[in-house]
């Protein structure tokens, strides 16, 4: 298939970075490699569809959130909180460390993002997740909310 890889962020350190980035280079001009991306927006210009394929627990995926807003199809792997941010009954998690259930699961994903109904209800529903769990007033209302509650438990003194 007409499949292209970009991959965005520092380079890897430790483990196998070695081997992954000399697979990387031999795979030629079906890969980008773009290095550090300081907008979130000109990586997702550059793609159709976010894989995080992390391998280590995350406590919390910034790009999986910010791809969301963007209304970015998104496929995760199991690692960590990552699918915790995705929406309830998100289709597109692959188990952490398994290459081969993340190629299936990427397989699925362009498989739904080439039917165009499948694709806005997919991308429809992860940017109502982002409007309700992760936009700016939401957090601040929750702000709000936690620090009424601590003033109420000091009887309102400052």
């Amino acid at each position: 298939p007409d499949v292209r890889l970009v991959v965005a962020g520092e380079p890897l350190y430790g483990g196998d970075a070695d081997e992954v980035c000399r697979a990387l280079d031999a795979a030629g001009d079906r890969v980008d490699q773009l290095g550090r991306v300081n907008a979130p927006a000109d990586l997702f210009a550059r793609i159709d569809l976010l894989v995080v394929p992390s391998r280590a627990p995350e406590s919390f995926g910034l790009v999986v959130a910010e791809a969301l807003a963007a209304s970015m199809p998104v496929v995760v792997t199991d690692a960590g909180a990552l699918p915790e941010i995705l929406p309830p009954g998100h289709r597109f998690v692959a188990r952490a460390g398994n290459p081969s259930d993340l190629a299936a699961t990427i397989d699925r994903a362009l498989t739904a993002l080439a039917d165009p109904p499948a694709r806005t209800s997919l991308t429809a529903a992860g940017r109502r997740r982002w409007e309700t769990s992760y936009a700016p007033g939401v957090g601040r209302g929750r702000l709000s909310t936690i620090l009424s509650r601590f003033d109420e438990s000091r009887g309102g003194a400052s």
